[in-house]
């Protein structure tokens, strides 16, 4: 965040975690998954005002007077162990589920003293890591070990600055839930990405599955809404531009109280870019 004076506040215990060398002093279990574990989320992409060019059959779903069309499907299902901790994750491209290239994909994760082994079904650029462990027992991927990144965290295990060479981000925490992040990039710092998130305080936050990557404790509660703006300044030619998107969440919840539907709604204020709207589908191991 821009105030970083709220990112240090005299009552927080700030933790420095300094690449290889925090990763080294580890002793620390990786963060346990909470429960109910998340074991199935299927994603459903729709664009407004564009009708598809190859007819679909699902039909258009009508938001506040507005069409909006069938684009893709995804499923993404987890696995764990006996301690909770994730082993698989397997995405499925629903349109085309034995498509080796369509967004088919496993990765696997195993876990060896303070490293965990990630392996990929798709052979390319990136095929894997293996992730060092932090204090804390977040996995750190071996690109921030090499290039020396530094983590800073208050005394509850939320992130609070994350730098490496070619960019900073800082967050601001507010009653257990990340309200502000502003990320700094580039050879120069000349783009600044601000992102401000409201909750509904009065629910939990959807498990994540993947939370031992986020380098960093998730937030409290139920993520409401998110805007984001991004700021890009050029010196040579001359040149800056702006842009915001604004994100809002709206959920269904089953007898349990647990979200089982989320809508996002997503609207990008940059030329003629489309809205888009996905609704992702839960499923719970108990």
């Amino acid at each position: 965040m821009l105030l970083s004076s709220v990112l240090y506040r005299s009552f927080s215990l700030s933790v420095m975690v300094v690449g290889l060398l925090s990763a080294c002093q580890t002793e620390q279990a990786p963060p346990v998954s909470q429960q109910p574990l998340l074991t199935k989320e299927i994603t459903t992409r729709y664009i407004a005002g564009q009708k598809p060019i190859l007819a679909s059959s699902h039909a258009p779903l009508i938001v506040d007077g507005i069409p909006y069309y069938y684009v893709s499907q995804f499923e993404q299902a987890y696995q764990y162990d006996t301690q909770s901790r994730l082993i698989l994750v397997k995405q499925t491209n629903l349109d085309d589920p034995d498509g080796p290239y369509q967004g088919n994909e496993s990765n696997w994760y195993h876990y060896v003293g303070n490293t965990v082994i990630q392996k990929r079904s798709i052979v390319s650029g990136d095929n894997g890591d293996t992730l060092t462990l932090n204090r804390l027992g977040y996995a750190i991927p071996t690109h921030s070990v090499r290039i020396m990144t530094t983590y800073t965290y208050d005394e509850n295990g939320y992130l609070l600055r994350r730098q490496s060479p070619y960019e900073i981000t800082l967050r601001t925490v507010d009653n257990e839930n990340v309200i502000k992040q502003v990320v700094q990039s580039g050879a120069t710092m000349s783009s600044t990405e601000t992102t401000d998130y409201v909750y509904d305080v009065t629910r939990p936050a959807l498990p994540d599955p993947l939370a031992l990557f986020r380098e960093g404790k998730g937030s409290r509660n139920l993520l409401t809404s998110v805007n984001t703006q991004t700021l890009s300044v050029w010196s040579f030619p001359p040149y800056t531009s702006y842009s915001t998107v604004k994100t809002r969440y709206a959920y269904e919840f089953d007898d349990q109280n647990r979200v089982k539907q989320q809508t996002i709604f997503e609207t990008d204020g940059v030329g003629n870019n489309s809205n888009t709207l996905l609704v992702k589908n839960f499923i719970y191991s108990n």
